[in-house]
């Protein structure tokens, strides 16, 4: 063969093997699953967009990872010759890069039909070419494993379900008495009735920059100063948290607030973010459009406008503000007690992780200044673990206590907490190997099986080179 003959190729004889460029493989992800979004010019998209790589936005303090590691240029010096390397973080980013796996599992849900004709639709799609009888027999071999071993993850993750289950319903006819002790002390009128959430952070100022539910105590900066139970911001001043304790996906955030001027734009009321700033969720005002409430995140990738109405009161009094962020991805929004504009869906809700994120009152993220931060006064604020429903958030806008898990606990008996707290350490220890189980796996099932054979082609060696 003229590789025999010409293994160097100096003769031409052959085409070389030839990588694909980082751009073309992002575009060829996104073709192949159909999700390509084919409108020429107009603004530019972040790296989890469905534009072609030349609309990908160039930040050069936060460059796309995946173009990276395929050797897109970096934009501090010129480039006049683009290195094409062949590295193991390329095959780890292909295996595990949230993008693929998520484009893995649009592709998949494409075709349907008998295995065979299954496996021929999506290897021509993948590869531009019929599979081999002999890639259809180890394809269908790989199938038998996905399943075999889906089953046995399923029970695995129906297992640790029910032991969690279990432990939660010890633990909650523990609290329901005692939460109902308390609640019956303080009075309907004071106690939110539901008592079924508690929050995972509060801070009402009264003793200084201290959360008297989480441990998560602050520090002040700039001109920021607690005076009178309220945290004081002047615009170029703000609170930041320990780290979290717990991470953080599906939340809701609270504040009550009065604002300095009208005419501010783009301050952060209360922030959840990593802790170089990157990534985050607030409660921003005014970013967008003038006098707005707006759910901030970074490079508005779960901003949408709620198109509510200009804030024109937040200046004479206190306003209740709240963001709910569901497990969906849906994000809501309430002013006083009412919802503010319309909820709209997002590609989120984002995790945050323990040990590496944080709350800030005051700026929007990140630790400098600079249109980020806020004046106004801050009378109290509040985190919570889950998504708020919309009653629950009326009634704290009605200004009924929240009865916090502290207080719960400290009303129990000696036996009774300690047999809640070994419940909770193992829901905790249960729930990281769940976790772990179902981010090992992708999911179990039929599905999760075909998106498992969709992302072995896209880590062939032929979908990312050109032979």
């Amino acid at each position: 063969s003229s590789r025999q003959r010409d293994p160097e190729n100096r003769l031409l004889s052959h085409f070389p093997v030839l990588r694909l460029e980082a751009e073309a493989i992002r575009d060829k992800l996104i073709t192949v699953t159909g999700s390509l979004d084919p409108a020429m010019y107009g603004t530019g998209v972040g790296g989890s967009g469905t534009r072609r790589s030349v609309y990908v936005n160039v930040i050069r303090n936060r460059l796309d990872e995946f173009l990276g590691v395929f050797d897109a240029p970096i934009p501090f010096s010129t480039t006049g010759n683009r290195p094409v390397t062949n590295v193991p973080a390329q095959s780890l980013a292909m295996l595990n890069d949230p993008m693929v796996v998520k484009y893995a599992n649009t592709f998949s849900r494409q075709f349907s039909g008998s295995d065979e004709a299954r496996i021929i639709a999506m290897w021509i799609r993948a590869l531009e070419r019929k599979p081999t009888p002999g890639e259809i027999a180890a394809s269908r071999d790989f199938l038998t494993h996905l399943r075999a071993t889906s089953d046995v993850v399923a029970k695995e993750i129906n297992n640790l379900r029910s032991s969690i289950n279990e432990r939660s319903t010890v633990n909650h006819a523990i609290l329901a008495p005692a939460r109902e002790a308390i609640q019956a002390k303080l009075g309907d009128e004071k106690a939110v009735s539901a008592g079924t959430f508690v929050a995972m952070a509060s801070w009402d100022f009264e003793s200084g920059t201290k959360d008297s539910v989480g441990g998560l105590d602050g520090k002040l900066t700039g001109n920021a100063r607690i005076e009178n139970g309220n945290l004081i911001l002047d615009g170029n001043s703000s609170f930041f948290s320990e780290p979290l304790k717990q991470n953080l996906k599906e939340k809701t955030l609270e504040a009550v607030l009065t604002l300095g001027t009208l005419q501010q734009k783009g301050g952060g009321v209360i922030t959840v973010q990593d802790v170089d700033g990157g990534d985050f969720d607030s409660i921003v005002f005014a970013e967008k459009r003038s006098g707005e409430w707006l759910a901030g995140s970074n490079g508005f990738q779960r901003t949408q406008d709620f198109g509510g109405p200009p804030e024109t009161d937040a200046v004479n009094h206190p306003v209740h503000l709240v963001i709910a962020y569901d497990s969906d991805g849906t994000i809501r929004a309430y002013r006083d007690g009412v919802p503010y504009g319309k909820s709209y869906g997002s590609s989120g809700p984002h995790e945050f992780k323990a040990g590496n994120s944080q709350i800030l009152f005051g700026l929007r993220h990140g630790k400098a200044n600079g249109g980020r931060n806020i004046s106004g006064i801050l009378h109290e604020a509040r985190i919570y673990s889950q998504a708020l429903s919309a009653e629950d958030i009326a009634s704290l806008a009605a200004g009924k206590r929240l009865i916090s898990t502290r207080q719960i606990l400290d009303s129990l008996s000696n036996e009774e907490r300690k047999i809640w707290e070994y419940n909770e350490s193992e829901i905790a220890r249960l729930t990281t190997q769940l976790s772990e189980l179902e981010k090992e796996n992708s999911g179990v099932g039929e599905s999760a099986v075909w998106q498992n054979f969709a992302h072995s082609l896209f880590n062939l060696k032929e979908f990312i080179y050109v032979y």
